[in-house]
């Protein structure tokens, strides 16, 4: 279970890392907001812990961005700051972080932020499910003019699927899929990247960006199948 924890003083850095080690979960620890940012565009993460105080982008900067990324929109994330004052509070809710700990940093304050950010990760996890789906995946992009490919989906998960064949795809081609879900008349039409190759043609999508409808309609599709 990949944690994101970025605060750019490295002994707080190292006491984050320490107090959530009996945690039992992988931790990305970085003092580079910069890096951190990059990571937060491309890497889908199941929690984050964020310095607000940071050189820019400081942590409400990353939250709003990813807020505004595919991979990590719904993500849960807990803010820690210095400066514990309701307007510092006020700000974070209006980046849509998911809760608080003031300075200095306690054992006390990351178990009960932990607690809360791993509350919301189990619902996040099931978003991250994996499941079997078979449909037809018109694919586009443009290389030395507009490339098309009828593909077949393998799986689908929140953040991407699974294709083949992968005929005329390279690592880090973007696209842009159409495809149809059982319960939806209209097709969905997703930004989307390919991000490696698999065993027997088939190649790893990662959705980049979609429309707010299309993102609840494979979020809601999911979910309905995990409950069967």
């Amino acid at each position: 279970m990949p944690v994101l924890i970025v605060d750019d003083e490295k002994d707080t850095l190292r006491a984050l890392e320490r107090f959530l080690d009996p945690c039992d979960v992988e931790i990305l620890p970085l003092t580079a907001s910069v890096e951190a940012a990059q990571h937060i565009i491309t890497q889908p993460f199941d929690a984050m812990i964020l310095d607000i105080h940071m050189p820019s982008p400081d942590g409400l900067e990353l939250t709003r961005l990813a807020r505004r990324s595919y991979v990590n929109r719904r993500t849960p994330i807990g803010l820690i700051t210095g400066y514990d004052d309701l307007e510092t509070r006020q700000m974070g809710s209006d980046a849509r972080a998911t809760c608080f700990a003031g300075k200095p940093v306690t054992q006390d304050k990351i178990r009960s932020i932990v607690q809360l950010l791993l509350g919301s990760v189990s619902s996040h996890q099931r978003s991250r499910a994996r499941l079997p789906f078979r449909t037809q995946v018109n694919c586009r992009w443009s290389c030395a003019g507009v490339q098309s490919l009828l593909a077949q989906s393998v799986d689908l998960g929140q953040g991407g699927m699974l294709l083949e064949p992968s005929r005329g795809l390279t690592v880090g081609q973007e696209i842009e899929l159409e495809f149809h879900l059982p319960s939806l008349v209209r097709p969905l039409v997703i930004h989307a990247k390919a991000v490696r190759f698999e065993q027997a043609g088939q190649v790893g999508i990662q959705f980049l960006d979609s429309t707010d409808r299309d993102y609840e309609a494979v979020q809601s599709y999911i979910t309905q199948r995990l409950q069967k």
